[in-house]
């Protein structure tokens, strides 16, 4: 009854149709709004997104032109290192071959030097038989009295006596030339030592840039572990002595040179001595729990040295320090943990020491 009141009454049926329009219209804005406000967030997403998918292409592209530089320094330095191996290679050979050279002309030396000396002999024994016959033949007394043919006349004393001189003068120039000989010898001797020396110095480098290109583990986790008996721990290797470091001064490099050194520069170590033997001149030092000890042959060596128990660790840790070292030896006899490598006769006190310090640095403890 009451709605066909109301559209009896346009105003109040009028009035009631406009609240409901006006009510759909705010129903319309606010899901209109509510879209808009949706659409803008997805939108906003969405170029979250597309900024996120940018950076992400971006740092994948760096991250591949960096992947490719890197594969490209690893090509680079794992030729280098060929290279290197191939130079090293080269100049062992070319070291080996200057040894054999030396040994081979050392022979040859030593068979000329026996030669001029049987030279020599025979020639003082045919020089004393000729003055002694030119001194029987100036008394015109016979150098045989029971061959009646031994008397020389005194017409033929001269021309007896000239050819005499003569043999002994080619006897002497024999001997001369010998001599000359000899001299030749010991120059290409002493060229090839120098040759030697020169290809132990490349080789020297050669192998402290390869050991610088190997990528070392934490120097606690390759040290050799110390035994249980109670030996000191030590500190990182030090630095090289203050003394007499000047490369310009360089001498040749021996048991006394090197003790000079060590008197002035390595307090720590003690009972140093010398001793002589017929390899030669041998050096022994003790330092921080350890052994030195200097061989001065041709060519000189060394070897470091220290009490420890054969555990699996030892070996493992030996088995580092041969790829971290290819310049030296790591060996395990009876107890004892040895490192041993040959050094430049001509290299200075302080780099020697700097090698035995680094090397010395493997014992170090845990």
């Amino acid at each position: 009854m009451d709605d066909v009141m109301d559209i009896k009454n346009p105003e109040a049926f009028l009035e009631r149709l406009q609240r409901i329009y006006e009510e759909r219209e705010e129903q319309y804005r606010i899901s209109e709004e509510q879209y808009r406000r949706k659409n803008a967030a997805l939108q906003e997403k969405i170029n979250e997104i597309a900024a996120s998918k940018k950076e992400m292409d971006e740092q994948r592209h760096l991250l591949q032109e960096l992947q490719e530089s890197i594969e490209k320094q690893k090509q680079e330095l794992t030729d280098e290192r060929a290279a290197m191996e191939e130079k090293k290679a080269e100049a062992e050979r070319l070291s080996k071959e200057a040894q054999e050279k030396e040994r081979n002309l050392l022979l040859k030396y030593n068979l000329k030097l026996e030669e001029v000396r049987t030279q020599e002999l025979k020639l003082r024994r045919m020089k004393e038989e000729y003055e002694y016959k030119l001194s029987l033949m100036d008394h015109g007394i016979p150098m045989e009295m029971e061959n009646p043919e031994g008397y020389i006349p005194r017409h033929d004393h001269e021309a007896e006596v000239s050819r005499l001189k003569e043999a002994l003068s080619r006897l002497q120039g024999k001997l001369e030339a010998l001599q000359e000989e000899l001299e030749t010898l010991a120059e290409e001797n002493n060229q090839l030592r120098a040759e030697r020396t020169g290809f132990m110095k490349r080789i020297t480098e050669l192998n402290s840039r390869i050991k610088n290109q190997t990528i070392r583990r934490t120097v606690d986790a390759e040290a050799i572990p110390e035994s249980d008996a109670g030996t000191e721990k030590e500190s990182s290797p030090e630095g090289a002595g203050t003394g007499d470091e000047n490369p310009d001064s360089i001498e040749e490099l021996t048991a006394e040179v090197l003790i000079n050194y060590l008197e002035k520069n390595e307090p720590e170590a003690g009972n140093i001595s010398v001793r002589h033997s017929d390899l030669g001149e041998q050096l022994h030092a003790e330092w921080k729990g350890l052994a030195w000890h200097f061989l001065f042959t041709d060519p000189p060596s060394f070897d470091i040295s220290a009490p420890r128990k054969n555990t699996a660790r030892l070996r493992k840790v030996l088995e580092r320090q041969k790829e971290l070292h290819p310049e030296a030896e790591f060996a395990y006899e009876d107890g004892t943990v040895y490192v041993s490598g040959y050094f430049d006769p001509g290299m200075a006190p302080y780099e020697l020491m700097e090698r035995i310090r680094e090397l010395s640095g493997c014992f170090r403890l845990e």
